[in-house]
């Protein structure tokens, strides 16, 4: 949240996030149970290893279909930390996300 003062008031603009990227996201752990009815339409991206050991691959999909509305899933030949994977990421090309909307 975006807070300045306007003469007798206070404007607030409020910033939306507009994408979020997962590394081997752990919504499978019960934590994440509270959180399973909500749905977001924020652009997801998740890189998850077929080799991971630590958050299973299906229940994890299975999850995040149903939360994430628009979602990107990249299914790659890594483990759970995504060793090999995290480098070749062009990490300034997945960051972009265009020109910010000033507050009004």
């Amino acid at each position: 949240m975006f807070l300045t003062r306007a003469g007798c008031g206070l404007a607030i603009c409020l910033w939306r996030v507009k994408k979020l990227i997962l590394l081997a996201p752990a919504l499978v752990f019960q934590e994440f149970e509270p959180h399973l009815k909500k749905r977001t339409d924020t652009a997801v991206i998740i890189y998850h290893g077929k080799g991971d050991d630590v958050v299973p691959l299906t229940p994890l999909h299975k999850i995040a279909r149903k939360v994430f509305k628009n979602l990107t899933l990249n299914m790659v030949d890594d483990d759970h930390v995504l060793s090999r994977t995290f480098k070749s990421i062009d990490w300034d090309k997945l960051l972009e996300i265009g020109t910010a909307a000033a507050c009004a």
